[in-house]
């Protein structure tokens, strides 16, 4: 009986560790090409809304660093569609293979 109370209350921890943490909307659409970039912006500005911007880790600051390293690679039209997310690798490999 007490085998089955203990493996029970690490089944019910496990469940609530795992399930306290859920990623925003805009994380996950920012890792899909195929979303215009002004929408995951839109989205992320939403999650925001009802987030205090100035505590720490509150993603505030690494969304601002995303749409400032990113929001000239697609202005003005925000399409993603086109951009290769292995660009930098592939080049530096040809980099390698030519020297």
């Amino acid at each position: 009986m007490k085998n089955l109370l203990s493996i029970m209350t690490i089944f019910i921890c496990l469940l609530f560790n795992t399930s306290s943490y859920s990623q925003k909307a805009w994380e996950k659409m920012k890792d899909n090409l195929q979303i215009n970039f002004y929408d995951v912006v839109k989205q992320a500005e939403l999650d925001f809304m009802n987030t205090d911007k100035d505590l720490k880790g509150s993603g505030w600051k690494g969304f601002q660093r995303w749409v400032y390293d990113n929001e000239y690679k697609y202005y003005p039209s925000g399409d993603r569609s086109q951009s290769d997310p292995y660009f930098d690798s592939k080049a530096f490999r040809g980099f390698q293979e030519n020297n």
